[in-house]
Formats: structure tokens, sequence, C-alpha cells
């Protein structure tokens, strides 16, 4: 197996050379649906939870975390007390947002009503962003609080290879079945240059 760099990078030069591909493609922009139209949405201050623990995290890296509000998306087709498949908490005045939940293998809508999780993302955000008054470009960040997908685990893992993080303090990363994010020396290493 190609070591965690060598897979990134292909990684990265496989999506630069479809973005060149499709840069040469003229088409009118794809008119997106609203979340609305295939989630019921549920949204509300966040007044305690997994965010504290997360907010003092961040703000121990210098990023403000305080005006917490969630944004879940269930299915139309689970009926308005369903599971939440998407959940973010988004802090649209200091332009902060974690994606807590993204189960999209539980989407059981019909395949021409489902929407990308990056849409369902980017729609949460602009709602709670426009509550604020704020510029969807004061986006500043944006965290996943579990990390499943096991090439995105590769390049985690290979990102705290090569910090200063030693395995006692990386050891609450695991998390079954996924990693969490949620901690200081984590964001260090995302935060460090490259060697």
């Amino acid at each position: 197996m190609a070591p965690p760099t060598d897979v990134y990078l292909a990684a990265v030069e496989r999506g630069r050379a479809l973005f060149n591909e499709l840069a040469v493609i003229r088409a009118d922009r794809p008119v997106h649906r609203s979340i609305e139209d295939s989630y019921f949405i549920e949204e509300d201050k966040l007044t305690r939870g997994k965010p504290d623990t997360f907010g003092r995290t961040l703000a121990n890296s210098g990023i403000a975390f305080n005006a917490v509000e969630y944004v879940e998306a269930v299915p139309k087709v689970d009926g308005k007390g369903g599971y939440a498949i998407y959940t973010n908490w988004i802090d649209g005045r200091n332009g902060v947002a974690i994606v807590d939940l993204m189960d999209k293998t539980r989407d059981r809508n019909a395949e021409e009503d489902k929407l990308f999780p990056s849409e369902i993302f980017w729609q949460s955000w602009s709602r709670v962003a426009t509550r604020h008054s704020s510029p969807l470009s004061s986006l500043r960040a944006v965290a996943q609080y579990f990390v499943t997908n096991s090439m995105s685990q590769t390049v985690v893992a290979d990102i705290l290879a090569h910090s200063h993080v030693t395995r006692d303090e990386e050891e609450h990363l695991e998390y079954i079945p996924s990693w969490t994010t949620a901690s200081t020396p984590f964001l260090e290493a995302l935060m460090e240059p490259a060697p």
C-alpha cells in the first residue's frame, strides 16, 4: 500500500486534472433545489452539549465559537419526527461551522430528491449567516466532528505522524467507529507547516 502522503498527493492530482477538464465546459449554473424541498428542517440555538467541548478546543486555537445554532435535516420520506441524517452546528456571528452528523447512507429520499451533503451544509450555513446579517463569504472555518471515511482517516493519521503530537496525546482522538477531531493537538497538527 502506498504511503498516506502519496495517496493524498495522488488524490490532489486527480482533483486538479478533473478541475482542468471541467473548466473548459460551458454550461448554465444548475438550479439547486431548496433544502426544504426534500428535508424537514429543525433549527434553534444550541445551549449545551458537544459544542461546548469543541468550543473550548477552538478557543484554545484562537477561534471563537460561542453563538451556536444547530440545523438538522430529516428526509421528508421519513416524516417530521424522523431521524436527522445531517446536523450542523453553526456560529453565524464568528463564521465557524462544525459538521456533526453526515449520514447520507440513511437518506431514503428518492435519488432525484436528494441533495449533496455539501449543498445541505451550504444552505444550513446560509440560513444562519443570513439571520446574523453576516455575508456568506464570512465563513472562516469548517470542521467535521467525526471523520469516518477511511481515506480521510489515513490523511489525519499522516498529519498526526508528522506533528509534535505524541501518541498519549492522540489516544483520545480514536473513536469507534470513527475518530473525533475535537482536540487541541489535532487542530495544532493541522496548523503546523509541512516539514
